[in-house]
């Protein structure tokens, strides 16, 4: 959230709220996996943008109700909807309600 906080989406991080997989994120997805020499991408699932601050939008972290299926589901699509079978590398996180505030303008 520092990095996404600091300079904004771009080709290599992506945010996205996270109540669940949509066409959207699928195609976060597919565009980390065929732009040529990226290597992948980060995509944040549980991010909201909250407003600006400095010229910059302002994101924050969301609870994400069910994140074992959100994982799953993520799992699921990325090894069955593309011709190329997508193994994503999944890491979840914990944010303290502290993080959450500090961000909120």
């Amino acid at each position: 959230f520092e990095q996404l906080n600091s300079i904004d989406e771009n080709v290599r991080i992506d945010a996205k709220r996270a109540s669940g997989i949509d066409k959207s994120i699928m195609e976060t997805v597919c565009a980390f996996a065929n732009e040529p020499g990226l290597g992948g991408g980060y995509l944040l699932l549980g991010a909201v943008r909250t407003g600006f601050q400095n010229g910059l939008p302002v994101y924050v972290p969301e609870n994400i109700e069910d994140p074992d299926k959100i994982q799953n589901d993520v799992i699921t699509q990325c090894s069955s909807m593309f011709n190329v079978r997508i193994r994503p590398q999944i890491e979840p996180e914990l944010y303290p309600a502290a993080f959450r505030s500090l961000f909120c303008p």
